[in-house]
């Protein structure tokens, strides 16, 4: 998949027609995602043409709603590799700045659509709306002469798939929830960072994970799966404020175990794999106390991974 940043730099002669586009934000590339993207392939694979993805960063509401700050759930490049695995031919990452914010429907549709996109049909959701104050929607589009598929929303147990409520659900620390909704499993990605050395002097030594997500789950410890260069691992991972100490610093932190695995993960990129959230995060009266309860989780982390391996997250 070839990644184009900007609209400007798309070519449309480079892209045979029919240029079949499925359009939306994608955050956490979910399982109504994945149905829109998909059958925008289908169709470019049916009719011999090229199957695109035009999405928007910064997100819309960034801009839009500043305050509360969106928490969003993939990074930039964390969405693009999702979108890659669906297979369509290029993503167009369109920069969303107070201009394109101001555009009204019938000018996102003639300028981007139409003149610079050169789009023979767009694929989106029932509940698509674009423009100023959101005036656009599909029945628009076709009235502007595009070709329109509209894609129902998927339901996971009833409720509809979004990432807003994928969003909260990972707050809620409800790992299952997500994954269903994700329609994968739900992990963490970033680069491991230096830390104080807490855990190694414990005995238990941490990774410390500056990550790229920014809606983490609710504090507490997990059992998780950490892949790594050299292979799949068990771990268990804390995320959190590390209440017990008095110099914990500010934030949040993430930090993972690697059970029965040893050596350097510094400046490393990993990833880690959720699979059931053991315990909320707790401050202990000592030391003693905290590592007397992080053997214990080790063996909760051991018994739920040995239980869920292969199988879906809890």
């Amino acid at each position: 998949m070839k990644i184009i940043k900007g609209l400007r730099n798309f070519d449309a002669q480079k892209f045979s027609p029919p240029r079949v586009f499925s359009i939306g934000n994608f955050d956490g590339v979910h399982r109504g995602h994945q149905r829109l993207i998909k059958t925008a392939v289908r169709i470019a694979r049916k009719q011999g043409g090229t199957a695109l993805v035009l999405t928007f960063f910064p997100h819309p509401l960034r801009l839009l709603h500043p305050r509360p700050r969106l928490r969003l759930l993939t990074c930039l490049d964390d969405r693009a590799a999702l979108i890659n695995s669906l297979g369509p031919d290029a993503c167009v990452i369109a920069r969303f700045s107070p201009g394109f914010a101001r555009m009204t429907p019938e000018q996102f549709v003639r300028k981007v659509l139409i003149r610079k996109l050169k789009i023979d049909t767009v694929v989106v959701g029932d509940n698509f709306h674009f423009g100023t104050n959101k005036k656009g929607n599909p029945k628009f589009l076709k009235q502007a002469g595009l070709k329109v598929v509209t894609v129902p929303p998927v339901k996971d147990n009833g409720i509809t798939v979004s990432s807003t409520k994928i969003r909260k659900l990972a707050a809620e620390g409800k790992i299952s929830r997500v994954t269903s909704m994700l329609g994968r499993p739900y992990s963490l990605r970033g680069r491991v960072v230096s830390g104080r050395g807490r855990g190694q002097r414990l005995g238990f030594p941490t990774a410390n994970i500056r990550v790229c997500q920014e809606r983490l789950p609710l504090d507490g410890v997990y059992a998780v799966r950490v892949k790594l260069k050299d292979g799949e691992f068990f771990g268990m991972l804390n995320i959190g404020t590390r209440p017990t100490f008095k110099d914990r610093g500010k934030g949040r932190s993430v930090e993972v175990h690697v059970i029965d695995w040893q050596g350097d993960l510094y400046g490393q990129i990993i990833e880690v794999v959720l699979v059931k959230r053991l315990r909320p995060e707790k401050k202990f009266v000592s030391s003693k106390a905290l590592k007397d309860r992080l053997r214990k989780d080790r063996e909760a982390a051991k018994r739920v991974l040995n239980r869920f391996k292969g199988g879906k997250q809890g």
